[in-house]
């Protein structure tokens, strides 16, 4: 879809990189919040209390999962503009800053260094990605709808905050949430750009 948004112009790829970028947000950031708040109850869950030394790993983990739902955008787009080798370059530098930043923090941290390690490699990745997708093209992934992420996030937070002593209920209704938010998303101006490119051929 991106490929054909290029073809069109330079302003409707814009407009469908910053749709996608967003649309990704107002995914990740609901779930990763849900995980971090219940990080124990989740491992307690699938794994039993016997790895509950895990959750706040997995509390730092779930936010590399944000990063690496944006770092695919910014790496799809390097590819469309024809920078496969930048792209590649990218790659290969964030495989030499985890190595590296695995040897030294698990030293030190034992498993949160291995956590960290990837969360800064994540960001790494994503900085760069976006920023070389600035300078080849002149898109941004952010503008005045970010807003919606925002109260989106704070909503959740909220639910989460009151429903803390029952996770269960608590967790239905926050996906419940975003279920229906997100398909109020589906619904914007800019979406109507997105169904378009679906159905074009």
């Amino acid at each position: 879809m991106l490929t054909r948004a290029l073809q069109r112009g330079e302003e409707e790829f814009a407009r469908l990189f910053r749709y996608a970028f967003q649309l990704m947000l107002y995914l990740s950031i609901p779930i990763a919040l849900w995980a971090t708040w219940f990080a124990e109850d989740i491992i307690a869950w699938i794994y039993t209390d016997r790895y509950a030394v895990a959750a706040p790993v997995l509390m730092v983990l779930v936010w590399a999962g944000v990063g690496g739902f944006a770092s695919h955008l910014s790496g799809y787009a390097l590819v469309i503009l024809n920078r496969q080798k930048v792209g590649v370059y990218v790659g290969a530098a964030a495989l030499c800053l985890n190595v590296i930043l695995n040897l030294v923090l698990i030293r030190i941290w034992g498993i949160w260094g291995a956590a960290v390690a990837t969360l800064v490699t994540e960001a790494f990745v994503v900085v760069i990605g976006y920023s070389l997708c600035f300078h080849y093209a002149r898109v941004l992934p952010f503008s005045i709808l970010m807003l919606r992420c925002v109260v989106l996030a704070a909503v959740v937070t909220v639910f989460l905050a009151l429903g803390r002593e029952n996770a269960i209920v608590s967790s239905i209704l926050i996906f419940g949430l975003v279920s229906l938010s997100f398909f109020y998303f589906l619904r914007g101006k800019d979406a109507l750009l997105l169904h378009e490119f679906m159905e074009s051929k």
